[in-house]
């Protein structure tokens, strides 16, 4: 066979898979649910505001608890502990459902790696050593103070997690990833935050994927000298190549409708490097619970909660009904970067108005995936793949906001 009929070969299959229109009409009427029906939950008014929750995790335990279980969603713009506690529940239920070989479940917990316990558990580390190293930043620095936010998150959506999953886990790894995660993350996000997105302007996205960027370069070269930091092989990570594209744990539904769907589920809980569907339908059980509860509380008090899921899910569907033969062929595609940067980051930039969503859902849907595909096939191999992602993610947020600045409407007063 020829060298041309092999390319047509390949565009023959890819254009022989149907992308499953009614998957993508649900998601988009589940965004609208999410836009325009949340707000119209009751509000019981039942614990901390988020303004009261800055004032007292610094100096309170139960308000510092909350605020590092908050950390798990903060990646995902949603800075909820119910929904943190409720995330952290739905993985152990997701990997019973993979343990058990259930049929309900579809996308292995951590790629179906097995490493699932080892990821937590340098989370847990990175997120005990953030909060208790600069959760008082809160009040000791006047910048943290005004922005009433500090990203102790950062290591459990990056460096901890990633480094677990290309090197192994065992417990010096766990603790190195753990520790290093924990004592880098914070800090650089917020010296990037400090020193050039308050003074510009610019959303603080760029200042937690730019730490994730430089940290990420930065721990896997030097890691790769210490002696007990072997990598995995095959490296536990999803990677736009075949060959190390982490496979489905149970056989694929028949219903593609109905797999769309649960891949933009899984989505939302990727950046925790979950990546299950079930885990983060639980997580949004946990949010609306904490909505109906106090909408003042997530994410950081601004009542848009609606609309930063609604960001998501459209942002996530547009990438991915876009980019299916792509995920069909592979079995994984970065649909999740706009979920964590550009789709609430514009929210709260530019207000939840159904406008701001859908310029966002469709800049991100088209070109996170591919941005963060390239970016994966080029590194070497002892880098995790997630560096693509976030390298997608400051890229397309710079980008997007640099538009912005021209476009009629945005920072303007919402048309709908």
């Amino acid at each position: 066979m020829t060298a041309s009929e092999t390319t047509m070969d390949v565009k023959a299959k890819a254009e022989a898979v149907t992308r499953p229109l009614g998957g993508f009409v649900i998601v988009l009427v589940i965004a609208l649910v999410f836009l325009y029906g949340l707000p119209l939950l009751p509000s019981l008014n039942v614990g901390l505001t988020y303004g009261e929750l800055v004032e007292k995790a610094p100096y309170e335990l139960a308000a510092a608890i909350e605020w590092a279980l908050g950390d798990w969603g903060d990646a995902q713009f949603y800075k909820s502990y119910i929904g943190g506690i409720f995330l952290i529940l739905g993985a152990f239920v997701a990997l019973s459902l993979e343990k058990s070989k259930s049929k309900y479940n579809r996308f292995g917990i951590s790629y179906g790696s097995g490493l699932f316990l080892s990821v937590l558990a340098a989370q847990v580390i990175a997120a005990f050593l953030s909060n208790l190293l600069y959760t008082r930043l809160l009040v000791n620095d006047p910048v943290a103070a005004a922005v009433g936010w500090v990203p102790t998150f950062i290591p459990i959506c990056s460096l901890a997690p990633g480094l677990v999953l290309i090197y192994g886990g065992g417990w010096k790894k766990v603790l190195t990833a753990g520790i290093f995660g924990g004592l880098v993350g914070a800090p650089g996000s917020f010296f990037i935050i400090k020193y050039f997105c308050v003074p510009t302007g610019m959303p603080v996205a760029v200042g937690n994927v730019g730490i994730m960027v430089i940290a990420s370069i930065l721990f896997h070269e030097t890691f790769k000298y210490v002696p007990w930091m072997k990598k995995v092989a095959p490296p536990a990570m999803p990677h736009d190549k075949v060959e190390t594209t982490p496979q489905p744990a149970a056989p694929a539904p028949e219903n593609e409708n109905f797999l769309f769907v649960r891949r933009v589920f899984a989505d939302l809980s990727e950046a925790n490097f979950y990546g299950s569907d079930v885990a983060s339908f639980i997580m949004v059980l946990g949010l609306v619970i904490h909505f109906i509860l106090n909408p003042l509380n997530p994410a950081y008090g601004s009542g848009w909660l609606g609309a930063i899921l609604a960001s998501q899910f459209v942002a996530s569907g547009i990438g991915l009904y876009l980019y299916w033969p792509r995920f069909k062929e592979l079995g994984w595609i970065a649909t999740f970067v706009p979920v964590v940067t550009l789709g609430p980051a514009a929210v709260l930039m530019y207000g939840p108005h159904l406008y701001v969503i859908l310029v966002a859902g469709i800049f991100g849907g088209f070109f996170g995936a591919p941005i963060a595909g390239l970016i994966s096939s080029k590194l070497p191999s002892h880098m995790h793949g997630y560096t693509g992602a976030v390298s997608s993610m400051l890229i397309l947020t710079l980008i997007f906001i640099a538009v912005m600045q021209v476009m009629p409407w945005f920072g303007q007063p919402g048309l709908w």
